[in-house]
Order: structure tokens, then C-alpha cells, then sequence
């Protein structure tokens, strides 16, 4: 996701979806907060444990208990700016998921579609976002 794209639809009635970059510009777009650099030994290349913080958390991850992470950076649960809400958490306090509380707006840390283990939370997601966004 461009930061372009982001300022052209993010004051419209368009839903966003963001994956990976695309949550933390998401949050830098609307916090003016910089992403923190993460423990790679975690998060860069490396399946993590993930809980969900919510109900929406709990139907996204259908039932995922572990996520695959690309990252060295990301958004800490406290510094998540207020507009958000984090549906999903990493043991370490990383927002591995997002939502907007009064925008169409919806992210994930991580990359659904790279591991076969994670596709069933990857359709859950793209199905909200379709759906019910």
C-alpha cells in the first residue's frame, strides 16, 4: 500500500485493506507515529504465536494460534493510536491486526497468503473485508 493511494481514498466511503507495510502506514497515516523496529528473532521470517484481543479478532483468526511474520517493524499495542482498535496481538505487544473504530479500514502485520496454515484466516479476512467492512 502507497502512502499516495492511502491519502486519496482514506477520506472516502472505499474500504482499505492493508497487509504487513501496509498496517503501519495505515497507523502512520492517521497517528503521525513511526513504526518500532521489532525482534527480528521473532518476527522476521519466523512463525509466532498470535491471540486475538476481540470478538473480530477471534472470527478473523478462525482459529489461528500462530502467524508467519515478514517484519522487522510494527506498531506496539501501546502505542496504538485511538482511532484503533487491535483485533490481534503477537506474545510481545506488536499489533499483528487493526481495525478502524469509525472508518472502513482493516490491516494485518502479517502475509495470509504466504503459508498454506494461515489461508484459512487469510479467506476470513478478505471475506470481512468484502462483506461486512
Amino acid at each position: 500500500m502507497s502512502f499516495g493511494c492511502l491519502i486519496i481514498v482514506a477520506g472516502t466511503v472505499f474500504q482499505v485493506l492493508g497487509v504487513c507495510r501496509g498496517l503501519q502506514v495505515i497507523h502512520f497515516y492517521y497517528s503521525r507515529a513511526l513504526p518500532r523496529r521489532v525482534s527480528q528473532s521473532v518476527h522476521a521470517g519466523h512463525v509466532h504465536p498470535i491471540r486475538a484481543t476481540t470478538e473480530l479478532g477471534r472470527r478473523l483468526l478462525a482459529g489461528r494460534t500462530e502467524v508467519c511474520s515478514f517484519h522487522e517493524w510494527g506498531v506496539l499495542d501501546n502505542e496504538l493510536a485511538p482511532e484503533f482498535e487491535a483485533w490481534a496481538l503477537s506474545p510481545d505487544g506488536v499489533v499483528e491486526g487493526l481495525v478502524h473504530r469509525d472508518r472502513r479500514v482493516i490491516a494485518s502485520q502479517w502475509h495470509a497468503e504466504r503459508t498454506p496454515e494461515a489461508a484459512d484466516a487469510g479467506r476470513s479476512i478478505i471475506r470481512y473485508f468484502y462483506n461486512e467492512l
